[in-house]
């Protein structure tokens, strides 16, 4: 948490909101593959 705070802090504003949602959307393909293969898996068996 701290050193979030120390980056936030040193950064603008505008990088850290663009790493947040670069972060952010990553996350949802990474679940929606994962989703997507285990309902592939599913149909398979």
């Amino acid at each position: 948490m701290l050193g979030l705070f120390l980056v936030n802090i040193r950064t603008p504003a505008v990088t850290l909101k663009s790493i947040a949602a670069i972060a952010y959307l990553l996350i949802i393909i990474r679940t929606s593959i994962a989703l997507i293969s285990k309902f592939i898996k599913n149909l398979k068996t």
